[in-house]
């Protein structure tokens, strides 16, 4: 039986003075019997998660999947050299060379000039919702959660919140509704993410990422919704 999990560094586990085999999925593989097929990358976008457990899932159908989404806000763009780049506030950095660790010019030109808080919403409730219909149409057992906080997605349930109002009303209005929709998936702790269940647990490094107790914990209360999913 087969265990995928997608995500990023906080599903990935690679830190300073962390083993990555502590992390949350291979705890879960263990818990479950099951072999793992990880596919999380620490800086990895939503859009990132989404196109690889598409290409996954052309291939395989595993017996269980999690995903651990991230912020709305990183994005990933196709690059001159042929790689794809990922953006974050910190960085940008090509999918394959490993060599490249930012490019500022492309991050700083994406913030100023590109990044649409609405928009980045927008599609990742796409993404969302297009993996729901996939495993439930494959019949895949899933939970999803959110590795770090995304507060719009349950600011924009709240009639004129005031962290939304320079948002379209329109187009808010409709991606309300889609986000009510996308909350009947199979989620653990809707509306709140591992970031912030994991607050009292010993960090591993400044980032915040959570110590092996906190991914312990993460394992098994993924583990308890197994049994509600399959």
């Amino acid at each position: 039986m087969r265990l995928m999990t997608n995500g990023c560094s906080f599903t990935r586990g690679v830190y300073d003075n962390f083993n990555e085999f502590d992390a949350w999925p291979w705890q879960l593989a263990n818990l479950t019997g099951m072999e793992l097929d990880q596919l999380a990358v620490g800086g990895g976008s939503n859009a990132r998660i989404f196109r690889t457990t598409i290409e996954y899932l052309l291939d395989n159908t595993p017996d269980y999947a999690v995903i651990a989404w991230t912020q709305h806000d990183r994005h990933e763009l196709p690059y001159h050299t042929g790689d794809i780049v990922c953006i974050m506030h910190n960085a940008a950095i090509p999918e394959i060379d490993g060599s490249v660790r930012d490019i500022p010019r492309l991050r700083e030109f994406w913030y100023k000039y590109c990044d649409n808080n609405i928009a980045a919403l927008e599609r990742t409730v796409y993404y969302i919702r297009s993996l729901v219909m996939l495993f439930e149409a494959k019949m895949i057992p899933y939970t999803m959660c959110w590795a770090i906080q995304c507060d719009y997605i349950t600011q924009l349930q709240q009639d004129n919140h005031p962290m939304c109002r320079n948002f379209p009303q329109a187009r808010a209005q409709v991606l309300a509704g889609e986000i009510n929709k996308m909350q009947t998936a199979n989620w653990l702790h809707w509306g709140s993410s591992m970031e912030e269940h994991l607050t009292d647990f010993p960090k591993t490094d400044q980032k915040g990422h959570p110590g092996i107790e906190g991914h312990t914990e993460w394992a098994k209360q993924i583990h308890e919704t197994l049994h509600t999913t399959r």
